[in-house]
C-alpha cells in the first residue's frame, strides 16, 4: 500500500514506470458528487465522521475541496481514505506528501507509541463511540472477538470498547 500511495503522490508513476496516466489520476481525484456538492450536503442519515463540510468524493477517495469550510489544515485537492479497521492513506500532491498508516498497528510487527516518535496526542484524541456502519449484532460479535485483546490509545495507555453502540439492528 505504501508503494501504491507513492505512485499516486508521484502523479501515477512508480520506479520510472507509468501505472496511471496523469489525466486519469486527475479525474479519479476530482469531486464527482452531484452538483459539485460536498459530503455533508448529501448526508441524510445524521452525524457521521465521513459526512464532512468542504470534502467531496472522487473515484475511491475523499477529496478536500475547501480547508476553511472543512475547518482543517490542508490543501485543496489532497485526497484520502480511511479503512474500517483503522488503516488510512492521505496524499497531498501539491506539497509532495503522502502518509500510509494503521492506527492499531494490525499490519505491522511492532506497535508504535506516538509520543515515543515525537507526536504528543495526550488529551487530544477523541473516540467515536457510535458505529453507524454495522448493526448492533455485528458490533457485539466483533467486540466479543477482542474481549481478551489489549487495546491501547496509541499513546501507550489502555483503552476499552466500553460504551460503544450501533445505530441499527
Amino acid at each position: 500500500y505504501m508503494r501504491f500511495c507513492k505512485m499516486l503522490a508521484n502523479g501515477g508513476e512508480l520506479d520510472g514506470v507509468r501505472v496511471i496516466g496523469p489525466r486519469t489520476l486527475k479525474y479519479m481525484t476530482m469531486n464527482h458528487l452531484p452538483g459539485g456538492k460536498d459530503l455533508a450536503a448529501l448526508n441524510s442519515s445524521g452525524p457521521t465522521e465521513s459526512a464532512r463540510d468542504g470534502v467531496g468524493f472522487g473515484l475511491g477517495f475523499a477529496v478536500l475541496l475547501d480547508p476553511a469550510v472543512s475547518q482543517t489544515l490542508g490543501t485543496p485537492g489532497e485526497y484520502y481514505w480511511g479503512g474500517a479497521g483503522g488503516t488510512y492513506m492521505w496524499v497531498d500532491p501539491a506539497n509532495d506528501l503522502f502518509v500510509v498508516g494503521d492506527a492499531h498497528q494490525r499490519i505491522y510487527r511492532h506497535k508504535v507509541t506516538l509520543s515515543k516518535v515525537g507526536i504528543d496526542i495526550k488529551g487530544r484524541g477523541k473516540r467515536l463511540r457510535i458505529n453507524y456502519r454495522t448493526t448492533d449484532e455485528i458490533r457485539r460479535w466483533a467486540t466479543s472477538k477482542l474481549a481478551n485483546c489489549a487495546i491501547d490509545d496509541l499513546d501507550g495507555q489502555p483503552d476499552s470498547l466500553v460504551g460503544y453502540r450501533s445505530l441499527t439492528h
